[in-house]
């Protein structure tokens, strides 16, 4: 389960994800993230609550970013990542696309 909190201000989207970004939630937090991603400059996604993350979840953040990348908007960025989310996205590789703080 996966609760999905946002909040848009000064032209920064902030999503915090509270539980597991897996193959059941993922469609709510794609269908989130495409319906805002227009009327913003940047996305902030706050992770502290973040339990797991499958591929799937992961996929979602990186089509957001190549999309916020050709639209000259900014980077999305993963705040407060647990050392395991962390650890997975470095496994990945995406560190080097996803900025995190």
């Amino acid at each position: 389960m996966l609760d999905i909190g946002m909040d848009i201000k000064d032209d920064v989207l902030t999503v915090t994800l509270d539980g597991e970004l897996d193959g059941m939630s993922f469609p709510e937090f794609e269908e989130l993230l495409e319906s805002r991603r227009e009327e913003v400059n940047q996305i902030v996604i706050d992770a502290a609550k973040l339990k797991y993350v499958s591929s799937a979840g992961l996929r979602v953040i990186m089509s957001t970013e190549i999309y916020m990348e050709s639209t000259g908007k900014e980077k999305v960025k993963l705040i407060n990542p647990s050392d395991d989310i962390v650890e997975i996205i470095e496994l990945c590789g995406f560190d080097q696309v996803i900025e995190m703080g």
